[in-house]
């Protein structure tokens, strides 16, 4: 649920993003927090199936962009659905003790709510509130 309401991952995992060619500017990811780009890979003009070189670009982990450096250009691509896919992680960690405490500290309040109050007919009261803050600190800084 946290997840799902700020954008972002706990526990490190891979993802993969197909889009339909290079943009103009830069490429949004849409996890975070960004760890690594993995690959970028891509259909070139003829159908070939190329690896864009890591000198090519950079990523802003802070924006969740993937940006080309000076005086580079994005590839030409095959004109079809989903001829780029970027691959990368994103996530704080690879377990628990790498999460954020106050990231812990959301989590244990939404489990205990759901612990005292299963069916989920009280009165959230203060549980409300604090989860409230919480995701509100770390909601998504930039849209699509």
């Amino acid at each position: 649920m946290f997840e799902m309401a700020t954008d972002s991952v706990i526990i490190t995992a891979s993802f993969s993003m197909s889009i339909d060619a290079f943009p103009r500017g830069a490429i949004e990811l849409t996890q975070r927090p960004i760890q690594s780009i993995t690959q970028i890979s891509y259909l070139d003009a003829d159908g070939a199936s190329q690896v864009l070189a890591t000198s090519v670009y950079g990523f802003s982990a802070g924006k969740r962009i993937i940006y080309l450096n000076n005086g580079e250009s994005w590839p030409t691509t095959l004109q079809q659905t989903d001829a780029v896919e970027v691959t990368y992680d994103a996530g704080y960690g690879a377990d628990a003790s790498s999460t954020p405490r106050e990231i812990q500290q959301a989590i244990l309040l939404l489990v205990g709510f759901w612990f005292f109050d299963p069916a989920q007919e009280g009165n959230a009261g203060s549980y409300d509130k604090a989860w409230d803050r919480i995701v509100d600190q770390n909601l998504r800084t930039t849209y699509p």
